[in-house]
This record gives structure tokens, sequence and C-alpha cells, in this order.
């Protein structure tokens, strides 16, 4: 591969996250290899024992925080223009934020702290899930919390607004 090609590809990694990840990853390795076959005959023993074992370790690291980044950020490893249409990025966005807050609303237990159980139950009125948030609030009557249930009740009724308070009966 001539000079030429590799800058080409590192263009065309660099367009989005993944690929910056990727060519960071080749540039480390590789000039760590470089530095290991030019110079292993001048190094000491301690500082070829350090080189192969940052030759043998940052692969692993690399491969732990890829994992990471996958299960806990893998919607920010895409650039938009990874998608046919922008407007298919932002649905996606707000689906995967719609469901992070329906994740963690079902992850509130109910005999435990109330105040997670306050945030998660805000997360899903900001985001327009009144029945997620009607369900996390009956969570805590099914325990017999009936204090904390009537509490999320009424921050669900006020954040309803009007809609459900015209359910008065005509006489």
């Amino acid at each position: 591969m001539n000079l030429a090609d590799f800058g080409q590809t590192a263009r065309s990694l660099a367009r989005n996250p993944l690929g910056i990840i990727a060519l960071f990853i080749v540039l480390i390795y590789g000039i760590a290899a470089l530095l290991f076959g030019l110079s292993s005959s001048y190094l000491n023993a301690l500082q070829r024992w350090v080189l192969i074992c940052f030759l043998v370790v940052f692969p692993v690291l690399v491969f732990f925080s890829f994992v990471w980044l996958v299960a806990k950020h893998s919607l920010k490893l895409y650039a938009p223009s990874d998608f046919r249409k922008d407007d298919s990025f932002v649905e996606l966005n707000k689906k995967v934020s719609i469901l992070e807050v329906r994740q963690t609303a079902v992850e509130v237990d109910p005999r435990g702290d109330s105040d997670s159980a306050f945030g998660a139950l805000q997360a899903l009125l900001n985001t327009a899930q009144i029945d997620a948030a009607k369900n996390l609030a009956k969570a805590f009557l099914k325990v017999k919390r009936y204090d904390i249930s009537l509490q999320m009740f009424e921050v669900i009724r006020k954040a309803d607004g009007p809609k459900s308070s015209n359910h008065a009966c005509p006489n």
C-alpha cells in the first residue's frame, strides 16, 4: 500500500466516529510495531519488555473499550452521513432516547428509593410517555406505597395538563 492509498483510506475512515477510532488504533499499533521492528537491537531488555507488553495489552484494551462503547454509546458511533436521509438519523435518535428512558423506568424498584423513581417519572413525562409513567405509578400501588403513588399520579396529572382535567361529568 502506498502513501496515497493510505491517505485516501484515512480520509474515508475519518467520516464517522467508528472510522476515527479505527484509524487511531491502526496508527498507534502501527507506530509501536514499527518502532519495535526498527529499534529492537538498540533497546535494552526492560525497554523491549515494555514495548512487547504494550503490543500485547493494547489490542485487549481496545477490544474491551470497543465492547463498552458499543454497549453503552452505540448511537454515538454513527454519523448522519451513514444514513440515507438525515430524517432517519434524527428519528433513530428520538427512538433510542425514548427506549433508554423507558428502560430506566422499568429498572426502578418500587420498594426502593423513591427519588430515583421520581427522576424516571420526570424523564418519562419529558418524552411524552404518559402510559409508561402511569405504569410506574401503578407499580408503587402494587407494593402498597400509596403516598408515593399518589404523588406520582399528581405529577402526571399536572404534566398531562388540561387534557386530563376535562373529564367533568355534565349535569
